[in-house]
């Protein structure tokens, strides 16, 4: 099991927090490396979970050696209504979109993507497959 890492948030949106989807982390992580966290910070981790912004700010670039270099041996980015795509095990992958990705009150939407790739992965699937079944599952809740 993955450790939780909890920091107190400092007013800006940048803190840490457990999704509770097991080893998955969200994003915080990667504003607090910019701002100095070790990368060991990430030890234990098995998925890292990002959106664009932050994994651009993060990583410096949606390019597989830079998504890589963040320290989790599988780094999944969502790009809204682009997909997705990531890093795992060596490989880069990338998701197509399967809907619109323009949600009314998109809230809570990277979560639901989030806990079904998770969910996905650990049934076994290919990050692709995993990454196609949470924009669909998210898709059929949001749209």
């Amino acid at each position: 099991a993955g450790r939780a890492w909890r920091s107190e948030p400092t007013g800006t949106g940048d803190y840490a927090d457990p999704t509770g989807a097991g080893d998955t982390w969200t994003a915080a992580y990667v504003v607090r490396r910019a701002n100095g966290v070790p990368p060991e910070a990430v030890l234990g981790v098995s998925i890292l979970k990002l959106n664009r912004a932050e994994a651009e700010a993060a990583a410096g670039s949606l390019e597989p050696k830079a998504l890589g270099g963040l320290g989790a041996p599988e780094v999944a980015v969502t790009l809204g209504r682009d997909g997705a795509l990531g890093v795992a095990e060596g490989q880069s992958w990338r998701s197509e979109p399967t809907g619109t990705g323009l949600y009314a009150d998109p809230t809570g939407a990277g979560d639901t993507w989030t806990a079904a790739y998770v969910v996905h992965r650990a049934a076994g699937d290919s990050p692709e497959a995993a990454a196609r079944a949470a924009a669909v599952h998210a898709d059929h809740l949001y749209l």
